[in-house]
């Protein structure tokens, strides 16, 4: 099924940003390259007229969409007055309903109920090799790679039953988890390196 039959898709906020503390967004320097979003370190912002279609939500998909690094992450903790900047595209899953109307009109002999989209499986999707390869190939630019949101609609999803969508959103989180420590561990080493050479050195 292709992504716009099961999410809506739109661009990240773009309204005008003043000095404030209403308001916090994600840029593209908060997300790793792991999926994980560091939420402390949002910055934060003011606007004139409120960006309430912009409001993320636990749930919610975002996706690096420009600079070719086409890395997905998941809100997954409740958020109160944080966009995503506009680097990123949002995807939100439809409704159930709306999602069996899209089935009955594809003519997709489907019982979605059995195989409602999860957000975690979403993420992994987008991360996997399948979903990043056709990025690749269909981004345009050159200097500043970027994938649109149209060119986001089309690309085509596998519904499998939701069950095996949670096996696989834990072994993919463990994976993360792992991953991220890790990477904690290699940069303590490499701290501890640094300060046994100094002793040597100075």
């Amino acid at each position: 099924m292709k992504l716009k039959g099961v999410c809506d898709i739109k661009s990240g906020y773009q309204g005008k940003m003043q000095e404030g503390e209403t308001y916090k967004t994600i840029k593209m320097k908060d997300v790793e390259k792991n999926g994980v979003i560091n939420y402390d370190d949002l910055e934060t912002f003011d606007t004139e007229k409120e960006p309430t279609k912009f409001l993320l939500k636990k749930g919610d998909v975002i996706l690096k969409a420009r600079s070719g690094d086409n890395t997905a992450a998941l809100i997954n903790e409740d958020v109160e007055n944080v966009v995503a900047a506009p680097h990123f595209m949002i995807l939100k899953i439809k409704s159930i309903e709306e999602i069996e109307s899209e089935l009955k009109k594809e003519k997709l002999n489907v019982e979605y109920k059995h195989m409602e989209l999860q957000p975690g499986y979403l993420e992994l999707y987008l991360n996997s090799e399948y979903a990043q390869e056709y990025f690749k190939t269909n981004s345009e630019g050159t200097t500043l790679p970027i994938i649109k949101s149209k060119t986001l609609g089309e690309l085509d999803i596998k519904l499998i039953p939701k069950d095996e969508q949670l096996k696989l959103i834990e072994a993919y989180n463990l994976v993360k988890l792992e991953r991220r420590y890790m990477e904690e561990l290699a940069k303590k080493r490499e701290e501890q390196f640094t300060a046994y050479l100094r002793s040597f050195l100075d």
